[in-house]
């Protein structure tokens, strides 16, 4: 969704330059520029996130799927998918034969694990865990092992409220903004390459230098800001607040995500690395992205709430042995 509709987006803006730079468009240029915004909205529309609503019957002898009788299933099962940025996170519906339904599907694995809790109390299904919270919970029955966790006494009493960690905005963060940067220049280094071309007969025009410059600079500019963004979480008695920002500098407001924290767990959507935290508060699961790293802070914080540094190992003694001859044996200094 983010990818396309972004490429929609500074296409449609870029559809713009000719308009702008000519002064004469002309009837030609101006069907090119229809085509490009047409295809750059159209890519947007495609982009744009339309849930989809199912609706589930429970009945006496089975269940009714959008209008489809279904014999009775056996379980509700938390998966997922890491191939796509954002992930998705899954609740399926699992029967006695291995059929399997998705019911639930988000990039966010507390708004699904909040709704897949919801749904294996109406549909009366066990919940089984996933995402990596199976080496937490039993196989079975994670609906009443997640209301005891929840209900935990939280661990943030004796944090201060100096209390933070800086982590990375999203997932592959620094990838990301690294290929963004090289990206932009290379755009630039290839232009001017081109228009230094021996071969080149003739000299560039402002629409062949605006389109690569704009381009470039947007790729550079927003290289550099992926650089600089972290989230800053703190931590207080109250619960956890979010913050942004950018290269040490706020841009926008503390915001409350979550009160009366009680455990907070690594989750991915399949076996990969950590994609977000999962934190089970009194009023429901809440979750946050998260880097491998930062995941591993952020659940040490809420587990222990002030972690001392990590322990350094003692060193060993250096030891060394002098020959003293072949009648003599060797002597050690330490």
């Amino acid at each position: 969704m983010r990818a396309v509709t972004l490429a929609g987006v500074v296409g449609a803006i870029l559809s713009l330059v000719p308009l702008l730079i000519a002064p004469d468009p002309g009837f030609l240029r101006f069907v090119c520029f229809a085509v490009l915004a047409l295809a750059s909205l159209s890519l947007v529309f495609l982009g744009w996130a339309r849930p989809e609503r199912v609706e589930i019957t429970k009945g006496p002898s089975g269940f009714n799927w959008a209008g489809q009788s279904l014999p009775s299933p056996t379980h509700v099962a938390l998966e997922g998918d890491g191939t796509e940025d954002p992930p998705l996170y899954r609740a399926v519906v699992c029967w006695p034969d291995g059929e399997r339904r998705v019911v639930l599907e988000r990039d966010e694995p507390g708004q699904v694990l909040a709704d897949a809790l919801e749904l294996s109390q109406r549909l009366e299904l066990d919940l089984r865990p996933g995402w990596g919270l199976e080496r937490h919970f039993s196989a079975t029955g994670l609906t009443e092992a997640w209301a005891s966790a929840a209900a935990f006494e939280p661990s943030l009493e004796k944090v201060t409220p100096e209390s933070h960690v800086d982590i990375m905005a999203f997932y592959a963060q620094r990838r990301v903004a690294g290929t963004t940067f090289v990206a932009g220049v290379f755009v630039l280094v290839s232009t001017t390459v081109f228009i230094r071309s021996p071969e080149r007969s003739m000299g560039p025009s402002t629409l062949e230098l605006a389109l690569p410059l704009l381009a470039a600079c947007f790729a550079i500019v927003l290289g550099a800001i992926l650089f600089g963004v972290r989230r800053r979480v703190e931590f207080s008695a109250a619960g956890v607040d979010t913050m942004t920002l950018l290269y040490g500098f706020p841009i926008g407001p503390k915001t409350r995500l979550a009160s009366g924290v009680a455990r907070a767990f690594a989750v991915a959507p399949d076996r990969g690395p950590a994609r977000h935290v999962l934190f089970a508060t009194s009023s429901g699961p809440v979750s946050l992205t998260a880097d491998e790293d930062g995941a591993d802070w952020l659940v040490a914080r809420i587990v222990h709430p002030a972690p001392a540094k990590p322990p350094v190992a003692p060193r060993s003694r250096p030891t060394s042995a002098r020959y003293r001859g072949p009648d003599r044996p060797a002597r050690l200094r330490s």
